[in-house]
């Protein structure tokens, strides 16, 4: 009896410890990070990646504005484990912003392509790839033009528009990026930010800044890779979020909603198509065990062959070495309760990030 009495008293420690330390968790990740006026934001930039191409690359990898070798080597983020599986390359970029300070236009660099490095950036505007980029530590969203909703924002902005497949349009490469910071006011002073959100557009221009409005207008003529040289802009406009609704709730749910549905439908459907694999391997072993250990039940009722089988047998064998205690066993009882409440702590969190409380 003391034996499940402690056991029972475990039990309700990791019940009420886990929630607990889950909330402090979820608390952790809602956290913002408060920012004065005037305080300057890097903006990094993370992997190119694309629904059609299958390898992510890096940043780099096609030729743009690029920080110096010093800049890069002491600037860059080391990715833990995770990441590097998900292949980020989180780096410094020569994109900055200072909160509440708007920007009509400003020179980040003029970069000459050479042939080859303009057919290399040309293949991936044609892959529709994707550049990604952090602003504390929110990804940026790209907003198209005419759209306003949040089902046409697309996570990251892509590097041009490929030419239409009748050739009636060439393509386009996006070198003028307008950033739209959202923010609201914390409550102990400062800025908290809430969204990151970016208008690409193309010009070709090459001395002096153009309008943002004219830009994004398009009555500018395009950059295309017949240019060879080609200038990129950015601009800033800071936005107060009005939307008055939890924090959390501000900051990620638009980047679980951003995206097509049809790729959310397809994750859905392989969610569903494991279960259901799962749940028939289950029935599968079941069903076998249970047939195994019926005929060994069986087996031992026959009367007949009691002498036969006076020596014990088949899953008999495992029935001393189950109930036999283990050397160690405290420290095993601690693993194996350490183990459950981690268990039972993802699953929680899991929960969690279904109901929206929180996006992993």
């Amino acid at each position: 009896m003391a034996r499940w009495g402690h056991f029972a008293l475990l039990s309700l420690l990791l019940l009420f410890a886990a929630p607990g330390v889950s909330c402090a968790l979820l608390d952790h990740l809602s956290s913002p990070t408060i920012y004065q006026a005037g305080t300057e934001i890097p903006i990094t930039v993370n992997s190119l990646t694309s629904k059609r191409g299958l390898l992510p690359y890096n940043f780099y990898s096609v030729k743009t504005c690029q920080p110096d070798e010093r800049r890069m080597r002491d600037e860059r983020i080391h990715e833990n484990l995770g990441e590097i599986l998900l292949g980020n390359r989180i780096l410094p970029s020569m994109y900055s912003v200072k909160v509440e300070e708007n920007i009509t236009c400003r020179e980040v660099c003029f970069v000459a392509y050479s042939e080859s490095e303009m057919k290399r950036l040309q293949k991936l505007i044609e892959q529709q790839y994707c550049a990604h980029m952090f602003l504390d530590g929110v990804p940026l969203l790209e907003r198209p033009l005419n759209a306003s909703t949040e089902q046409h924002l697309r996570v990251g902005y892509q590097l041009g528009v490929p030419a239409a497949s009748d050739e009636s349009t060439k393509t386009t490469i996006h070198n003028y990026l307008h950033f739209k910071v959202t923010y609201t006011h914390a409550e102990q002073g400062g800025f908290s930010i809430t969204g990151f959100y970016v208008v690409p557009s193309s010009v070709n221009v090459l001395t002096g800044c153009p309008d943002p409005e004219t830009a994004e207008g398009g009555s500018i003529q395009p950059a295309t890779p017949e240019s060879m040289d080609v200038k990129y802009f950015y601009s800033v406009s800071w936005e107060l979020d009005t939307e008055k609704i939890e924090f959390v709730a501000t900051r990620w749910d638009v980047y679980a909603r951003a995206g097509h549905p049809a790729s959310k439908r397809g994750h859905l459907m392989a969610i569903m198509n494991s279960l259901a694999l799962l749940s028939f391997l289950g029935i599968i072993v079941m069903v076998i065990l249970t047939r195994t250990v019926r005929k060994d039940l069986l087996s031992y009722a026959d009367a007949d062959l009691a002498e036969e089988n006076s020596e014990e047998s088949g899953w008999k064998l495992v029935r001393g070495d189950v109930f036999r205690a283990p050397p160690n066993a405290l420290l095993f009882t601690s693993l194996v309760a350490t183990g459950c409440q981690v268990v039972f702590m993802a699953g929680v969190v899991v929960i969690a990030a279904v109901l929206g409380v929180v996006h992993l």
